[in-house]
C-alpha cells in the first residue's frame, strides 16, 4: 500500500516535469528576469541580479529571487511546486548562459511560523536543489525568515597560504588566506617553454 510520502513524492516529481512556460530575458549587464502567469492567474516574477563577489573580485555573485503577486511567500497556494519547478528550469538555463561561479537562492518561511526550525518547504527545496542543480557546492544558511542556499562552482582551484600570528601582538594564531587561482590557457602554458630574449 502506498504511503502519504509516496503520493507527495509523485506529486512533486510530476510538478518538476511540468513547469510553466517562461522565458529568461537579459535586462542589463548583470540582470535577467522572467515573468509568467500561473493557471490561477497569479503573476510570478523571477529575478537574477549580479554584483561583485565580496571575496573574489574577478567574479559576479548572483542572487536569484522570485515573487508571486509581490510576495516571496508561497504559503497555501496549490501550485507552489510547479512554480519552483519553473524557477529551477530558469536557473538551469541561466547556468548554461552565464556559467556563474557564485549564486544564491532563498526559500522563505511561512510568515506564521517564526522559528529557526526547517519547514517542510525548505527541506523539499534543499532536496530538489541537490537533485537538479549539479556541479556546485551548496552551503545552506538558516534564519527565522528562511534558508538561503549559497552555491559555488566545484571546479574552483584554490591556492592556500598560511601565516603565523602578527609579531609583537601576542597573537600566535594561524590565519589562512585563500585566493582563487585562474586556470591557465594553453597559450599561457606554452609561453613558459619559450626562451626569454
Amino acid at each position: 500500500m502506498r504511503t502519504l510520502d509516496d503520493l507527495q513524492l509523485d506529486f512533486v516529481l510530476e510538478s518538476m516535469n511540468n513547469p510553466y512556460k517562461a522565458t529568461l530575458n537579459k535586462t542589463g549587464k548583470t540582470e535577467y528576469r522572467s515573468d509568467f502567469t500561473t493557471d490561477s492567474g497569479d503573476k510570478v516574477s523571477v529575478y537574477f541580479e549580479g554584483d561583485e563577489h565580496i571575496d573574489d573580485y574577478d567574479e559576479t555573485d548572483w542572487e536569484i529571487s522570485f515573487v508571486r503577486n509581490g510576495s516571496q511567500s508561497l504559503t497555501g497556494e496549490g501550485d507552489a511546486m510547479r512554480i519552483f519547478a519553473t524557477v529551477i528550469k530558469l536557473l538551469r538555463e541561466f547556468i548554461k548562459k552565464e556559467k556563474p561561479v557564485y549564486f544564491n537562492l532563498s526559500a522563505a518561511k511561512d510568515d506564521r511560523n517564526n522559528t529557526n526550525k526547517l519547514q517542510s518547504r525548505e527541506k523539499l527545496y534543499a532536496r530538489l536543489i541537490k537533485r537538479y542543480i549539479t556541479g556546485y557546492n551548496i552551503q545552506p544558511e538558516r534564519s527565522r525568515s528562511g534558508t538561503t542556499f549559497y552555491f559555488s562552482a566545484k571546479e574552483i582551484q584554490m591556492e592556500m597560504t598560511t601565516t603565523s600570528g602578527v609579531a609583537g601582538t601576542g597573537d600566535d594564531t594561524d590565519t589562512v588566506i585563500v585566493r582563487r587561482r585562474k586556470k591557465k590557457t594553453p597559450v599561457q602554458i606554452a609561453r613558459r617553454f619559450v626562451p626569454k630574449k
